[in-house]
């Protein structure tokens, strides 16, 4: 499907700087989505404290998400997001430092913090657009995202490297990786100091958003049901194909890097899959072609067509994400785009983060009981549930999406 690069050349200096910046953030997420349950395994922990490591920091980053959003629509996003990302850089250092389960406990918990924060980043890129760039900005602001990520995911191979070639331990592989996390994240906050925050993002607000509160209702509802099938599974898929194919960290990397580079580049199609089926429809056919792919995967008898099948549901599901964001920040109220994001964004609201936990710490056990497809397919039919309703609650929103009635313009 063909873009328009012009599209992606109009934002302004702060729009590109929050893009930028989430795209430095990014390049760690690249290696340690993938090797960070192969290495708790390594070092000795099993499926299910490795699910309570994943899930805690999704869990704490769900409970004070809302709290979050509304301080940052009634003060500064600006502030709290480069708060909530030193956060992050600490629980870098932490897990890379300490074999102590009580410490990668705490770790997680902080890394909840500061993710909670990532709703800011959601409100300020809408608040720098007009709502005719706004999807641009949006498909820009994930290219750049998976962009870092596949550049990180060619780490992946580091720490056997360091391994073969030093003869250090598991921990003294990894920990240049986690150290590297930690300069990614002061960098990327770097970044968002120059940002000139709109005066309007500092407006009074309500605790609870009312102006918004049907559709933020409804979004939370389908993120929620995509958020729990997502975590039973998802986190878990490289150790999934770790335990199913034996696949080696070097094999995930070289997936990885061909998953990532061509989510980057479908990321830029957004804008042109929306002008031909809208937001709803852009957002109902990937993700029902996605839940085909996943659900066909534990049939597959060979890592190379589980490997076909991983790529294809990945470019199709995350797909998704920049529509969905586009399409949650025009249909809620300006004033209340940061709560919105808060409690019903997927991968960073609050109706995203809790059943994600859940799912995590479910997904986690059932691998330890020895069920390692059941996941995938439990995570197959709450997609398709989600979807369904999705496309019952917004059929034909498109055409006039909250933000044209409001005014609302970038200043």
């Amino acid at each position: 499907m063909p873009f328009n690069l012009g599209e992606f050349m109009r934002l302004g200096r702060d729009a590109n700087l929050l893009v930028l910046s989430g795209g430095v953030v990014s390049v760690p997420y690249g290696y340690l989505m993938v090797l960070q349950t192969i290495y708790l395994k390594s070092i000795g922990f099993d499926a299910g404290a490795i699910g309570i490591v994943l899930g805690l920091s999704t869990l704490v980053g769900s409970l004070l998400t809302v709290p979050f959003g509304i301080l940052s629509d009634r003060y500064s996003k600006k502030w709290i997001l480069i708060a909530g990302e030193l956060l992050t850089a600490v629980a870098w250092l932490a897990y890379g430092f300490s074999t102590d389960l009580n410490v990668l406990y705490a770790s997680s918990v902080l890394m909840g913090v500061g993710n909670a924060t990532f709703s800011a980043s959601t409100a300020l890129l809408a608040e720098e657009t007009t709502d005719s760039e706004r999807t641009a900005a949006f498909s820009l602001s994930f290219f750049a995202y998976m962009l870092g990520s596949t550049i990180g995911a060619l780490g992946c191979g580091i720490p056997d490297l360091l391994a073969a070639t030093y003869g250090w331990s598991i921990m003294e592989s990894y920990r240049p990786l986690y150290l590297g996390a930690f300069v990614f994240s002061l960098l990327s906050d770097a970044m968002l100091l120059p940002l000139k925050e709109p005066q309007r993002a500092r407006k009074e607000v309500r605790i609870v958003p009312t102006k918004s509160r049907g559709e933020i209702v409804k979004l939370a509802t389908t993120n929620g049901i995509v958020a729990l099938g997502a975590g039973f599974a998802i986190p878990l898929l490289p150790l999934w194909l770790f335990l199913k194919f034996g696949v080696t960290g070097g094999e995930l990397a070289v997936l990885n890097v061909i998953t990532n580079g061509l989510m980057a580049a479908s990321y830029l199609m957004a804008p042109a899959l929306v002008r031909r089926v809208g937001h709803v429809g852009g957002i109902v056919s990937v993700q029902l072609s996605a839940t085909a792919l996943l659900l066909a995967m534990p049939l597959a008898q060979s890592y190379q067509a589980v490997a076909v099948l991983f790529v294809g549901r990945s470019f199709l599901m995350n797909l998704a994400g920049p529509i969905n964001s586009a399409f949650t920040m025009g249909i809620v109220h300006p004033e209340e785009r940061a709560s919105a994001a808060a409690i019903s964004s997927s991968f960073s609201g609050v109706s995203w983060g809790l059943p994600n936990s859940l799912g995590q710490g479910m997904g986690g056990f059932m691998f330890k009981a020895g069920m390692l497809d059941q996941p995938l397919y439990v995570c197959g039919t709450l997609y398709g549930v989600a979807t369904g309703l999705f496309y019952w609650f917004f059929r034909g929103r498109d055409a006039k999406p909250r933000s044209e009635v409001s005014g609302d313009k970038r200043e």
